[in-house]
């Protein structure tokens, strides 16, 4: 039962990432009409100081068969650089594949697409972290999709 707790926790957390990321941005915005509402309104001018980070865009499909539970689904990644070097590759973290950590889960990433080319993704750290190398080097404050 502990476990089913855990898991729909996780699941309505994804969820609420999920909703809050589905709203419409406006062109050149990585801030969404929903996150803007989600703020009180006297915060909402702080969204334009948050252009530069990270965007994450999920779509999943959950499974909560009790025998099998699981999910599959896409993320887009919508990334500035704002390390002052230019950047080679970029790293993910997996968490669920942590399993000392996170118990016995797991994520495979299947496929990766920088700018929508194919690239080839390196696991590392035991499988918890994905090395994904660029094709050219991020400059400081350039932004790429994956």
């Amino acid at each position: 039962m502990v476990n089913r707790s855990k898991f729909l926790i996780v699941l309505l957390l994804m969820v609420l990432v999920v909703g809050l990321s589905s709203g419409r941005t406006s062109p050149g915005s990585v801030v969404s009409d929903l996150q803007e509402l989600a703020m009180i309104p006297d915060a909402r001018g702080d969204l334009k100081d948050l252009q530069d980070l990270p965007k994450y865009e999920i779509e999943m499909v959950v499974n909560l068969d009790e025998q099998n539970p699981g999910f599959k689904g896409e993320e887009t990644i919508t990334f500035t650089n704002n390390e002052g070097i230019a950047l080679e590759s970029l790293y993910l973290r997996l968490y669920p594949n942590g399993h000392e950590i996170y118990g016995n889960g797991s994520l495979e990433v299947t496929q990766v697409l920088v700018e929508s080319e194919e690239a080839q993704p390196i696991l590392r750290v035991e499988g918890t972290v994905v090395e994904v190398p660029l094709p050219v080097a991020l400059e400081p404050k350039e932004r790429i999709k994956l």
